[in-house]
């Protein structure tokens, strides 16, 4: 992945599932709160109790998870947005949900576990 930075933004190129033909543009201040975590976390409402959850705050509609981990997310219509739909039961779904929490480019995935 290749970022560059212009005026204030962070400019990201090179999707790893190849989803965005041309630039996503990223608030250079929106990564920096994903990274530290500046505020509350807003658990967006679809998500299902459980350890795996997503940031309503924080997700960009990537849909790199529900690539990664189908059985376990999917996108809301009206905000498209991710959220976790069901709770990995098999160590299978388990491994998906970890590897889709870790190519997040927002880091928008997260586990109380």
């Amino acid at each position: 992945m290749y970022a560059a930075n212009f005026n204030g933004f962070v400019l990201i190129i090179d999707c790893p599932h190849g989803l965005h033909r041309g630039l996503q543009i990223c608030r250079r201040f929106h990564r920096l709160k994903t990274r530290f975590r500046m505020d509350k976390i807003n658990k967006h409402p679809l998500n299902v109790k459980g350890k795996y959850y997503v940031d309503a705050d924080v997700c960009i509609n990537h849909k790199c998870c529900v690539i990664e981990a189908p059985n376990n997310f999917k996108m809301d219509e009206e905000t498209w947005q991710a959220y976790v739909f069901k709770q990995p039961l098999t160590s299978e779904e388990e491994k998906q949900c970890l590897d889709a929490m870790n190519i997040c480019p927002v880091e928008s995935i997260l586990n109380d576990g």
